[in-house]
């Protein structure tokens, strides 16, 4: 795969950047690689003791979260995820990382700290779980990363 191959270009909330980007790499040589989902992987391996899931697959990290809900869901210990934020990955990132950073809220997750990368606060420790969307997605230009947690 090349890079953002995980994100289709029919997409709309893909940004015109990552459009042109993967117009460009059309003709590049691929590497087909087989994936299963972490919901899959769990079923299949019998894990019930999963407790961290670290992320960062270019801007496919909603779909993958997606890909795992009944392990979001039943997760029977605190489950963490420390995941990397692709924001100029979307055209609008509140429409499509704010929506999924609700969803995650909605499934018990608290934000425990948001680091991003070239800031002078680089690491914002227990950010506010109110506006923590909007937190995240006003760093357009680096990839901001949470750690999130469910108790």
């Amino acid at each position: 795969l090349s890079l953002h191959d995980a994100l289709p270009i029919c997409d709309k909330t893909v940004s015109e950047q990552v459009r042109n980007e993967r117009i460009g790499l059309r003709n590049a040589n691929r590497v087909k690689v087989e994936t299963i989902t972490i919901d899959r992987l769990v079923e299949m391996k019998n894990l019930v003791a999963l407790d961290y899931i670290r992320m960062d697959i270019e801007g496919f990290e909603i779909r993958a979260t997606k890909a795992m809900q009944e392990t979001l869901r039943q997760a029977q210990r605190p489950l963490k995820l420390f995941v990397e934020v692709h924001n100029d990955h979307f055209a609008d990132p509140l429409a499509t990382v704010g929506v999924w950073l609700e969803d995650l809220r909605s499934l018990g997750f608290k934000p425990k700290a948001l680091i991003v990368p070239g800031e002078v606060k680089g690491i914002i420790r227990d950010p506010s779980e109110r506006n923590f969307p909007e937190q995240v997605c006003q760093y357009r230009k680096s990839s901001p990363q949470i750690f999130v947690e469910r108790a």
